[in-house]
């Protein structure tokens, strides 16, 4: 990919791009700002667990309850919850 490319496609301006990859050619350990870690550090289920709450879905959705990703997340937190304290 081009300068001009990669400027136009991630709306920087060139010469701030020009700037970055200069500074990194220079100096190999120099920080660009881009070591963030997606998605959760750790696991916050063990595998047991993660079992146990997939069969609870499992049998909620057998029973016809309709349940969609907020109540996923806030039976996950209240499980969470329950097994901290």
């Amino acid at each position: 990919m081009t300068f001009r490319n990669a400027c136009i496609e991630f709306n920087v301006p060139k010469s701030t791009l020009e700037r970055k990859i200069k500074q990194k050619n220079l100096d190999p350990s120099y920080d660009t700002g881009n070591k963030v870690a997606l998605g959760p550090i750790s696991k916050v289920f063990s595998t047991a667990e993660e079992t146990e709450l997939v069969s609870y879905l499992q049998l909620m959705e057998g029973r016809l309850f309709g349940l969609t990703t907020i109540d996923l997340r806030k039976i996950a937190y209240q499980l969470y919850m329950f097994w901290i304290i």
